[in-house]
């Protein structure tokens, strides 16, 4: 199946629903609003997010069961709780009541909702209902508080560098600790080893490669470095005895 391509408007917007993303602000993930939610309310905001690509908030249309559909529940009364808690923590407001009175072909008998942390057309941008939220409900506080915390006892063990993984604006102000510690134990680091001292080898690095090469007559020769040496009182070797070892070493006796 080929990949759709995705198509980026004036706007900077992408239309390829492949390619967009759901947007859950930080500020709202560690708000009480949304601490105090259930599992199931949460996948239900995540669900009705990923409905919303920007222009169409306040008109998201979803009804109980598709909704019990997408997040995978059989029990349609669950996810009836899950949409009255996404309201009573400010985060989810109804646009328009479900209705059945006329086709479904003419308009959706869904209920239609918009995201209070998002911009909506209706009045001209977000409305943010979660941030005076408080729950009431003892599960519901006990939630949020937990939750809370625990963001709280990560944050602070975050800031003071407890944590195995360095964020990038703390990895320059520990790296002279880092240097400090990154010392190498070196095995072959030995007193009596240290105490005596090396005896010096001097290396010829110059090549040596023995050519045999016609000069006015065949004769044998070598390069010695940049310089061409020759034996001019060795009698001419034919071409043909050039590979005959024996014959050679017979001359030069």
């Amino acid at each position: 199946m080929a990949k759709p391509k995705s198509k980026i408007t004036k706007t900077g917007r992408n239309e390829n629903p492949t390619g967009r993303f759901a947007r859950l602000p930080h500020e709202v993930m560690l708000s009480p609003a949304y601490r105090s939610l259930n599992p199931n309310a949460r996948s239900l905001l995540v669900e009705i997010m990923a409905m919303e690509n920007g222009q169409n908030n306040g008109s998201l249309w979803l009804s109980v069961r598709d909704a019990a559909a997408r997040i995978g529940l059989v029990n349609k009364e669950s996810v009836g709780r899950a949409f009255d808690d996404l309201v009573t923590a400010g985060l989810l407001r109804m646009t328009k009541e479900a209705h059945f009175s006329v086709k479904a072909s003419e308009t959706s008998r869904a209920r239609c909702w918009r995201l209070t942390f998002l911009h909506w057309v209706g009045v001209g941008g977000r409305t943010d209902e979660w941030r005076q939220f408080a729950p009431a409900d003892k599960a519901a506080a006990r939630r949020a508080q937990m939750g809370l915390a625990a963001d709280a006892a990560y944050r602070k063990a975050l800031a003071k560098e407890k944590l195995p993984v360095l964020k990038s604006c703390t990895t320059r102000l520990a790296g002279a600790k880092i240097e400090a510690a990154a010392v190498h134990e070196l095995r072959t680091a030995n007193a009596d080893i240290d105490a005596n001292e090396p005896k010096s080898v001097g290396h010829d690095l110059r090549t040596y490669t023995a050519v045999t090469m016609p000069l006015g007559r065949e004769a044998l020769c070598w390069r010695d470095g940049k310089a061409l040496r020759v034996l001019p009182d060795l009698p001419p070797v034919a071409p043909s005895q050039w590979g005959n070892m024996s014959a050679i070493r017979a001359l030069a006796a």
